[in-house]
């Protein structure tokens, strides 16, 4: 009876632990990956892949995502814009979420992050103004974006982290690579 008790409450143990660890992974259609560049021109023309956008949130973070993803445009350059909307479910006063793109065959580009300071609670949206420059071979090649909260610093002076070794974790699952490394440098913010 003691090994039963025993194996239960260690079956709880790890099942509470493995869930409270977990993020939660949406997958959306982040559109075609054709660009259009006016006058009849567009990058991966004849393409009908479509971009995938996953959005992953940890049950605990102050800030919660909702169909976030890099969009890209062409006028008179080529930019990535991040798309989608975040609730503050506390009172925060800064943020940072990191978007981390692959290509066609699941290989890693690069890394962007938006990062803002200011009051905010509740739902708001992606400003267009938050925009990275970018280049033909980026634009042609991504076709994978992975959204997550990164930082956020409440009003009250908390801070929360995400944890890189349950991203990787998550990553695997998506049969995509992570490393530390893939975090966004302090150089790439908007």
């Amino acid at each position: 009876m003691k090994k039963l008790i025993v194996a239960s409450l260690l079956f709880a143990f790890f099942c509470f632990g493995k869930t409270h660890a977990q993020y939660i992974t949406v997958k959306t259609n982040g559109g075609s990956v054709v660009t259009d560049l006016g006058n009849e021109y567009k990058v991966n023309n004849g393409s009908t892949l479509k971009r995938e956008w996953y959005t992953m949130n940890y049950a605990n973070c102050p800030v919660q995502l909702k169909d976030i993803g890099i969009q890209t445009a062409y006028d008179t350059k080529y930019m990535f814009t991040p798309k989608g909307d975040l609730t503050a479910k506390d009172s925060i006063v800064a943020y940072e979420v990191h978007h981390v793109l692959y290509d066609m065959f699941g290989r890693h580009i690069f890394s962007l992050r938006n990062f803002t300071c200011r009051n905010i609670i509740g739902k708001f949206k992606f400003n267009d103004f938050w925009s990275w420059a970018a280049d033909l071979d980026g634009v042609s090649e991504y076709l994978i974006c992975v959204s997550y909260v990164a930082y956020v610093r409440t009003a009250d002076g908390k801070i929360w982290r995400f944890n890189p070794v349950d991203l990787r974790s998550e990553l695997s699952k998506l049969l995509l690579p992570y490393e530390e490394s893939y975090s966004p440098k302090l150089d790439t913010k908007k």
